[in-house]
């Protein structure tokens, strides 16, 4: 299963002509770092809660 996903993704790279040197790397479900769920606004990680409310730190006179 994971070599048929690497080969897929190549063929992907491949057929978007992507150039040489862009790498596919594997990431285990679960363990996917920062730097890559930051391009996905809605990421919910497994046991996370959303709960509190964020709220600007203004001065409070905007």
């Amino acid at each position: 299963e994971k070599a048929e996903a690497m080969a897929k993704a190549q063929q992907y790279l491949t057929a978007k002509n992507y150039p040489s040197w862009v790498h596919v790397a594997r990431i285990p479900q679960g363990t996917e770092p920062a730097i890559f769920k930051q391009y996905f606004t809605t990421w919910r990680d497994v046991g996370m809660s959303h709960s509190r409310i964020v709220r600007s730190a203004g001065t409070g006179q905007e």
